[in-house]
């Protein structure tokens, strides 16, 4: 499997930039809890302290709304993580806003300090969820509990008998408090995407390291595999020819027939799986030739005929007279012989194949038709996949993936394509279209492609 690490970044790369927004959150909504919980615990005792101290019933006033807060406070402490608690965090900030503004008005009516220092003071006070609603929530929040927060200090500036200049000023500095932790949050998260791309490339780099090594072991292991399986080869054609020598069982003949038809179909997996990471990689140098259409076909039906006779298949040609194709002919002719063999591996025993090649308009269509099944409408583009996915349907399919996959690749690199189409008289049937163009021209591209870039050359 070819991985592609642009791939797999592009793919995943939202959501990984997502969760780790999302841990940050968590953080800040910990230490939020934390810090509302500490706090009200703080307030609830000095406020009980002065009160028993000074005797003033005002200080007494403070006590259930400090309660109440910090009832509220422990409950979301204990509860925080939870998935019902995260849907609702947005909230805390609003009520810490109503809290602050419920004690400074009741402070208001203290005489211990005076009330344009309390209205004063507020101002800082109301900076902590106004950094709360920034750095945790989106945007709307922050706007809903700056303009809460505002209201309120506006309202406790006014009971202190305060000035335009000093309200004027207190908005400001909550406006840039709240596009400071704006700026804050946006920061934190662009360092975490710089962190998650710092990692992700030290990934891709492993990534392409570990495909250098695979693609040099399946080199290997390829060539490694030729050399017995074209003894085996050769060995079963010599037996082949002896046994038509010699007459022997027509069982024997069969299963010597099939044995050298698969010996050849793992033959051109072999020359495929090279071939196929060429393609994919782009690292492929086409020799194009115009060629003749009629002779691509014949020498595809010539390569398949053994295994075509095992099945009792009859091969057809039908191609117009010196119809020309501009191709790499190796490579263009193992496409067909790939197709035709897994054509043939798909039609029943008895079944019929035919070989067409016509030229309609700029394009010229080399089809393989046959009688095998029917590929369903819903099925007949991922037949191309490089891996099937595992479902009955794909196992009834077996066998498609590389060839095929290795077919479309080629049909590409020479400009055309290859799909499952439907044509008459033929259940089954693969097309090939390819653009018309002169040889000498494709040639001269491809030579310079490759003095552009050694590695295509190589």
């Amino acid at each position: 499997m070819i991985l592609d690490p642009k791939q797999s970044v592009s793919a995943s790369g939202t959501g990984v930039l997502g969760e780790a927004a999302d841990v940050q959150r968590r953080r800040i909504l910990a230490a939020a809890a934390s810090l509302r919980l500490y706090g009200s615990l703080l307030f609830l005792v000095v406020s009980a302290i002065m009160w028993q101290l000074s005797g003033d019933p005002e200080w007494g006033r403070q006590i259930p709304i400090l309660v109440a807060y910090g009832t509220l406070a422990a409950i979301t402490f204990a509860t925080q993580g939870r998935a019902a608690m995260l849907r609702l965090a947005w909230v805390q900030p609003v009520l810490d806003v109503g809290f602050i503004y419920a004690v400074l008005r009741t402070a208001l009516l203290i005489e211990t300090m005076s009330p344009q220092t309390i209205a004063g003071l507020s101002v800082g006070v109301f900076v902590l969820p106004i950094a709360v609603g920034g750095l945790a929530f989106r945007t709307r929040c922050l706007v809903l509990v700056t303009l809460l927060a505002t209201a309120c200090e506006l309202s406790l500036m006014r009971q202190a008998d305060l000035g335009f200049l000093p309200m004027l000023t207190a908005v400001a500095m909550l406006l840039l408090a709240a596009a400071s932790s704006k700026l804050a949050r946006e920061t934190a998260e662009a360092e975490v995407a710089r962190r998650m791309l710092a990692e992700t490339r030290v990934q891709c780099e492993k990534l392409g390291h570990l495909q250098q090594e695979k693609d040099s072991l399946v080199r290997v292991i390829v060539h490694d595999m030729r050399s017995p399986v074209g003894t085996t080869m050769l060995s079963l054609e010599y037996l082949e020819l002896e046994m038509r020598r010699h007459p022997v069982s027509k069982t024997w003949q069969e299963a010597v027939e099939e044995a050298l038809g698969g010996s050849g179909d793992v033959s051109e997996m072999i020359a495929q799986i090279l071939d196929t990471t060429k393609l994919e990689d782009g690292h492929i140098k086409l020799n194009l030739v115009t060629l003749d259409a009629r002779e691509l076909l014949d020498q595809a039906r010539a390569s398949t005929v053994t295994h075509a006779r095992s099945k009792a298949i009859a091969i057809e040609v039908e191609a117009e007279n010196a119809l020309p194709v501009v191709a790499d002919a190796p490579l263009f002719l193992r496409l067909l012989q790939s197709l035709l063999t897994t054509t043939i591996r798909r039609t029943p025993r008895g079944g019929r194949i035919l070989l067409e090649a016509t030229r309609r308009a700029s394009e010229v269509f080399v089809a393989v038709h046959s009688t095998a099944t029917a590929i369903p409408p819903e099925q007949r583009e991922t037949t191309f996949d490089k891996f099937q996915p595992g479902d009955q349907g794909a196992r009834r399919l077996s066998g498609w993936g590389q060839g095929l996959y290795f077919c479309r690749k080629a049909a590409e690199a020479h400009g055309g394509t290859l799909a499952v189409e439907t044509c008459e008289d033929w259940p089954s049937s693969f097309v090939i279209r390819m653009p018309t163009k002169t040889a000498e021209g494709q040639v001269g591209v491809k030579t310079t492609q490759a003095r552009q870039n050694p590695a295509i050359a190589a």
